[in-house]
C-alpha cells in the first residue's frame, strides 16, 4: 500500500497565515502600534509636564487623547487593506501618531526654551542699586511670605491639558528684587520703598528654597508680564537689580 505525500509551496503557507488576519485585526494592530509613542511620550514627557498637578479631568482628558491617536492609527492600517504583514502594519500605525505626538512636544519645547530665555538672574549682587532702598520703609514683621504656585485651573483647562498636554502660560511673575534668604529685612524694605512710591503698585514677598523675591505682578502670561515689566520701568519703579520675569517651573 503506498502513501501519497502532499506538500505545499511555502509562499502559499505564509499567505493563508496573512489572510487569516480578519480587518477587526488588522485595526487593533495598527492601534496597538499607535500606542508605541504615546508610551514613550508618557515616560519621557507628560510624566514631567502633563501630570506635573494630576487631577481626574485630566486622566480623563489624556485617556481622550490615546482614544483618538489609537482610532487614528487603526485608520491608517485601514486603509492599506492591501497590506497582509502583521510587523508592516504595526509600523503603519505609529507614523501618524508619532508625528502628531513630536508636533505637540515641538510646540512645548519652544515654549520652554523660550521660558529659559526670558528668565532673568536668579540673585543680584548689591551695589549702587542699594540707594533706591531707603530703610525708613521697612514693613511690619508680620508680613505675610508667599510660596510661588502654579495658577488654579478651571474644569476646562484641566480637561485640555490632559487632551493636549498644554501648560497653563500663566507662570510668569515680575521680580522686582532678589535676596537670599537671610535677607528678609531688605526685601521688605523694598517692599515699603515700592509702597510709598505712589506708583500704584503693589508688592509681595515671594520664596523658593534660597531666595525671596520682591514680586509686583503674579500668574501672568508672558506678554502680561513682559507689559508689566515695562511699565515698572517707566514709572522707575524702586527695585533690587533689574526688573524681570521669572518662571519658578521652568526647565533649567
Amino acid at each position: 500500500m503506498s502513501a501519497v505525500a502532499t506538500t505545499f509551496p511555502p509562499d502559499t503557507i505564509v499567505n493563508s497565515k496573512a489572510d487569516d488576519l480578519s480587518m477587526r485585526a488588522k485595526i487593533l494592530i495598527g492601534g496597538l502600534g499607535a500606542l508605541a509613542p504615546i508610551i514613550l511620550n508618557l515616560l519621557v514627557v507628560d510624566l514631567q509636564t502633563t501630570f506635573t498637578n494630576i487631577t481626574f479631568l485630566v486622566v480623563f482628558g489624556y485617556l481622550i487623547r490615546v482614544g483618538v491617536l489609537f482610532a487614528i492609527g487603526g485608520g491608517m492600517a485601514y486603509f492599506h487593506k492591501d497590506e497582509r504583514n502583521a510587523l508592516k502594519l504595526f509600523e503603519i500605525g505609529i507614523v501618524a501618531p508619532a508625528l502628531i505626538t513630536a508636533l505637540m512636544n515641538g510646540t512645548t519645547n519652544i515654549k520652554n526654551a523660550n521660558a529659559r530665555a526670558s528668565n532673568g538672574p536668579t540673585v543680584v549682587t548689591a551695589g549702587l542699586t542699594d540707594f533706591f532702598i531707603p530703610t525708613a520703609y521697612a514693613q511690619n514683621d508680620k508680613q505675610e511670605i508667599k510660596r510661588y504656585t502654579p495658577p488654579k485651573e478651571g474644569l476646562s483647562t484641566q480637561l485640555w491639558r490632559g487632551i493636549s498636554g498644554s501648560q497653563d502660560e500663566r507662570v510668569w511673575f515680575v521680580v522686582a528684587g532678589t535676596y537670599h534668604v537671610s535677607e528678609l529685612q531688605k526685601a521688605r524694605e523694598l517692599v515699603g520703598s515700592i509702597a510709598h512710591s505712589n506708583s500704584g503698585y503693589k508688592a509681595e514677598i515671594y520664596r523658593n528654597d534660597k531666595y525671596l523675591g520682591v514680586v509686583i505682578g503674579a500668574n501672568l502670561t508672558s506678554d502680561d508680564a513682559k507689559a508689566l515689566r515695562d511699565r515698572a520701568y517707566r514709572a522707575k519703579l524702586p527695585s533690587y537689580g533689574d526688573i524681570y520675569l521669572y518662571n519658578p517651573w521652568a526647565s533649567k
